[in-house]
């Protein structure tokens, strides 16, 4: 049997837009549920794009490293440029379309990441 890893992350508290309702709470709820089925949990919440990047990148790793199964749940803005999906950090301040790659987390990045670890699911 595979261990299994989740990383959560809840972004509600962005500085350039309205913060959101639910996601601080969505995070914490799927966290739970997550920890109930035997997931080890790592959870960020309102996290920046350095701590997104760096923690997706650790987790990424850690597949690989424990073959392990992996879920990545994230709560919170995300945009859609060019066929690419992006993640927005509570940093993030998107004034024009060029600025997205830049300063959002790229959701490609962390697909890549997770194929690469092949883990077995």
């Amino acid at each position: 049997r595979a261990p299994r890893r989740a990383l959560v992350i809840g972004n509600a508290a962005y500085a350039s837009v309205a913060a959101l309702r639910n996601a601080g709470n969505d995070a914490q709820a799927v966290a739970a549920a997550l920890r109930a089925l035997g997931f080890e949990v790592t959870i960020l919440r309102d996290a920046t794009r350095e701590r997104m990047l760096g923690a997706t990148e650790a987790f990424t790793r850690e597949l690989a490293a424990r073959k392990a199964v992996g879920l990545y749940y994230f709560a919170g803005h995300g945009v859609q440029l060019g066929w690419r999906n992006y993640l927005l950090p509570v940093d993030a301040a998107v004034n024009a379309p060029e600025d997205i790659a830049g300063r959002c987390v790229d959701l490609a990045a962390l697909v890549d990441g997770i194929r690469r670890a092949a883990n077995p699911m």
